[in-house]
């Protein structure tokens, strides 16, 4: 895995939609850890795993999956992750792991599924949304390294 350097989801925006490669790399840089540890979390067999990764991150340009994202990159890239799995995984006669009684994945398994936002989120869970920040960075953070292939 490369060193993430800090940059800030606008700044990727903008090379998206200048078309310029180095967007690419830098989203990699950033998201690809979470991506990779979003599928394992959902299948055990690390191959595979690797395979959806591969297509889910190509399919993000090959689309233009972010075309119309204007500020926060972390959600649609989550969400499209997480669908994209879900659904190469059934493709395969395979059911996807069920991570929702997973304390540290919660919040991500409602932003990708139920909620829209933070908001909500905080709602359903009757917390604030400071503490729903908090704890949803924790998460990311558990996805980000309890994979490192990528």
């Amino acid at each position: 895995m490369r060193v993430q350097e800090k940059i800030l989801d606008q700044s990727i925006i903008t090379l998206i939609k200048e078309n310029n490669i180095l967007a690419w790399e830098k989203l990699y840089d950033k998201y690809a850890a979470c991506m990779y540890g979003l599928i394992c979390n959902l299948t055990d067999d690390n191959t595979l795993a690797e395979q959806i990764f591969v297509s889910a991150f190509i399919e993000l340009k090959e689309k233009k999956i972010l075309s119309n994202v204007k500020h926060a990159l972390c959600m649609p890239i989550l969400r499209h992750t997480f669908r994209y799995a879900t659904e190469r995984l059934k493709e395969y006669g395979i059911n996807p792991k069920s991570f929702t009684e997973k304390e540290e994945v919660k919040i991500i398994h409602l932003l990708c599924t139920q909620c829209n936002s933070l908001e909500e989120v905080s709602s359903m869970l009757n917390m604030s949304e400071e503490e729903t920040k908090k704890k949803l960075r924790s998460e990311l953070q558990n996805l980000r390294y309890q994979k490192t292939a990528y």
